[in-house]
């Protein structure tokens, strides 16, 4: 066999004769029964069909008295009088067991959806005990729980969330038994512990992208499974260090993964660091600055008694000052143009209309902004309101400084803590070069290499962004009234 697989690696068979997918098809196979590769067996004792039918029986056994239901998994064969199956195989086993044969169904025997209704009544109610299957035909919809005490998983599917629905026809309201067993089985040294190992890290990083994980930036296409030339070899040998590899090479990952979220994380800190906070401040202080500056034109200019002039007018009756402003609404107002109608308490005033609202601006140093009010006197109010925030908001600015200085020296703590994983991490490195020159495999394994130029690529992109800033600084906070607006808001 291994004189076959090095000719095979070497080139020595066309890929359209054969390829590495159709010999892991092959390992998917004979993990499950060596038959359905075509190979006969003297011995039928000792395969997995046999197991899981002795299994089912004494569960049937146990079960018995109140009438309990097992529901049975198997993916990769499907009932077929005319060719060796799995499916037959279990069913003529537990035959030859004692059960009885009205009390063992496929879904395959249901071919309309009628048909499948009657069929799940009959394992509700527990006329069938023992129900046979494939998670693609037996997922969703497939409502048998109520007397299901056994899952029985044979074979390994695709994809993790097949073996979530699977395990929903048993982790399901409904089921009447308190406790439930799920049972799954492994050929040894078969291609059954790498199925379950990718199925491992399958569903790591989708349940890190479920979980809004900063360390899953991309995936690979993991539905296609082969095994490499070096990994079929070490289980052909019967090479226990390949499922310490598969451990490593899961750790290795992990900690590669959080060893880039530190790297990011250390950019974040040094960005904020070097440019954001900074930037903050410093525009915080020309912010504050021009609320001192309007702060002195509104207490020098503010009058002991109101007064206001609108349209060339001098108004000192809050609602004939009101009033005249809702009369300066013209419909023919363009939108977003800013009309000057008058001054008040030092202040340039002017009306806009933005999005259908008439809006009341008072303008010096900086423009505020407030809604028009339908009710005259309600309007100067609402002037004297928004002036009336200035010390409010010089303090706002003066403590959010402060915040932003503490931020920066946080900032600066966290700069120095080292990668807590680093020793671990260089110690699995080596166990990993280790056996992968004992296993004869390539020195970086498609998931590192990923892992790897991920963050090669994670670094480059920082060095782009920071020089990128560095050229195009001015043009960035070109806005600066309205970043600081954000901060105060």
């Amino acid at each position: 066999m291994l004189k076959d697989l090095q000719r095979f690696n070497g080139g020595g068979v066309k890929p359209k004769e054969d390829n590495m997918l159709k010999v892991s098809s092959d390992g998917r196979k004979a993990a499950l029964d060596i038959r359905l590769t075509g190979i006969e067996l003297a011995d039928t004792r000792n395969t997995k069909a046999n197991a899981v039918a002795e299994e089912i029986y004494n569960d049937w056994l146990e079960g018995k008295e109140d009438k309990l239901t097992q529901v049975v998994f198997c993916n990769l064969s499907t009932p077929n009088p005319n060719i060796f199956n799995v499916y037959d195989e279990i069913r003529n086993r537990l035959l030859e067991l004692g059960i009885p044969e009205n009390e063992i169904d496929y879904i395959h025997n249901s071919k309309t959806d009628i048909q499948k209704a009657k069929t799940f009544e009959k394992v509700r109610n527990g006329e069938i005990r023992v129900f046979i299957g494939s998670i693609n035909k037996m997922g969703a919809g497939t409502n048998i729980q109520d007397r299901l005490k056994v899952l029985h998983e044979v074979d390994p599917p695709w994809r993790p969330s097949d073996i979530e629905q699977g395990e929903g026809r048993i982790l399901r309201q409904g089921n009447n038994n308190d406790e439930i067993v799920i049972k799954r089985y492994i050929t040894k040294r078969s291609f059954d512990a790498y199925m379950w190992q990718t199925l491992e890290t399958k569903q790591k990083f989708i349940s890190q992208l479920y979980a809004g994980s900063k360390e899953i930036r991309s995936m690979a296409d993991l539905d296609n499974t082969a095994l490499n030339f070096g990994e079929i070899k070490a289980i052909a040998t019967d090479n226990k260090d390949i499922m310490e590899k598969f451990k490593i090479d899961m750790e290795v990952q992990e900690l590669k993964l959080k060893e880039r979220t530190y790297n990011n994380q250390r950019y974040t800190f040094e960005d904020k660091m070097k440019i954001t906070l900074p930037k903050k401040i410093e525009l915080t202080k020309d912010y504050i600055e021009v609320c001192k500056k309007d702060l002195e034109v509104r207490n020098k200019e503010t009058p002991k008694e109101f007064c206001i002039e609108i349209n060339n007018k001098i108004f000192k009756d809050t609602k004939e000052a009101g009033e005249e402003i809702i009369k300066s609404v013209n419909s023919k107002i363009e939108k977003g143009v800013k009309y000057e109608i008058g001054t008040y308490r030092g202040f340039k005033v002017y009306l806009e209309n933005k999005f259908n609202f008439t809006k009341i601006h008072l303008v010096k140093n900086r423009d505020y902004e407030v809604d028009m009010s339908k009710v005259p006197s309600l309007n100067i109010q609402r002037l004297d309101e928004e002036l009336a925030k200035l010390e409010k908001q010089i303090e706002k600015g003066e403590q959010n400084i402060i915040e932003y200085k503490r931020e920066i020296e946080q900032c600066k703590i966290e700069l120095e803590k080292p990668f807590a994983d680093a020793d671990k991490l260089k110690e699995l490195l080596l166990k990993q070069s280790e056996l992968n020159a004992k296993l004869n495999l390539d020195d970086k394994t498609e998931s590192q290499m990923l892992i790897e130029d991920e963050v090669e690529e994670e670094e480059n992109d920082n060095e782009e962004y920071t020089e990128e800033y560095n050229e195009h600084e001015e043009t960035e906070y070109c806005n600066e009234p309205d970043i600081v607006d954000d901060m105060f808001d």
